[in-house]
């Protein structure tokens, strides 16, 4: 499933540059990585319901606090439920 990702810099100073998202909360196994605007996961064998947690860093090495959405798989897809 393809996830989109939005983040930006409220102070526009040194911009958004890397991201982390996982299926963990602890992000085991999930590597920084440069910003994207979407990310594509591997839930083929999730359960029916899950949440994705993200991070993401600035330029100047700022790191947010872990963001989360759940995901709710329906007959054959996944719809996302944003939780803001």
């Amino acid at each position: 499933v393809e996830v989109a990702l939005e983040a930006s810099d409220p102070d526009n100073l040194s911009g958004v540059t890397q991201m982390q998202v996982a299926l963990q909360e602890n992000f085991d196994q999930a590597a920084w990585k440069p910003f994207a605007p979407t990310e594509t996961l591997d839930i083929v064998n999730a359960p029916a319901e899950l949440v994705v947690y993200a991070k993401f860093k600035d330029g100047a090495g700022n790191e947010t606090g872990i963001i989360s959405t759940s995901v709710i798989r329906t007959v054959e897809s996944y719809l996302p439920v944003i939780l803001k």
